[in-house]
């Protein structure tokens, strides 16, 4: 039987390790034993119904925006769930950047499926030409496109 140091790869306990028989240390073939994976579960988080919180979170977030900054007709672009006449309305989203030394900020009107840009030099300023802009109906829509290209095989 040859010495695990001067074994030359061809004795029965490396063949016996690369056919999987064995595991004999020091020969071709060993596996290191591994110690068991610990398997952690995460529970999945569900999504809350937006229809089951309709007048709580309308209220909050109008509350929050107004209380904080006056902007109340930002505040109901972004938070009003129906039109006047009492027809549902889809929610606008704001998104706000900082990008090559000025604030920019998109409006998403996805009532009407069409956005639009605002820029100024501070925080505050672009969130009160927003609006202001609403008042006036100053900003520049544009039409949402829909999906991104694809590209073509």
């Amino acid at each position: 039987m040859a010495s695990a140091l001067r074994c030359d790869h061809s004795c029965m306990q490396c063949y016996a390790n690369v056919c999987g028989r064995e595991n004999v240390a020091g020969h071709r073939g060993y596996r290191r034993k591994r110690r068991p994976v610990e398997v952690k579960h995460v529970a999945i988080r569900k999504r809350v119904s937006v229809d089951s919180l309709d007048g709580v979170v309308h209220n909050a977030e109008v509350d929050v925006i107004q209380g904080a900054c006056g902007l109340e007709k930002l505040a109901e672009f972004l938070c009003a769930s129906s039109f006047e006449d009492g027809s549902v309305r889809a929610r606008g989203t704001l998104l706000v950047f900082f990008e090559g030394g000025r604030w920019k900020l998109c409006l998403n009107d996805k009532a009407e499926g069409q956005v639009g840009f605002l820029s100024a030099m501070s925080l505050h300023d672009v969130l009160g030409e927003a609006n202001e802009s609403l008042i006036k109906d100053g900003i520049d829509w544009r039409v949402k496109r829909e999906d991104f290209p694809t590209k073509r095989r």
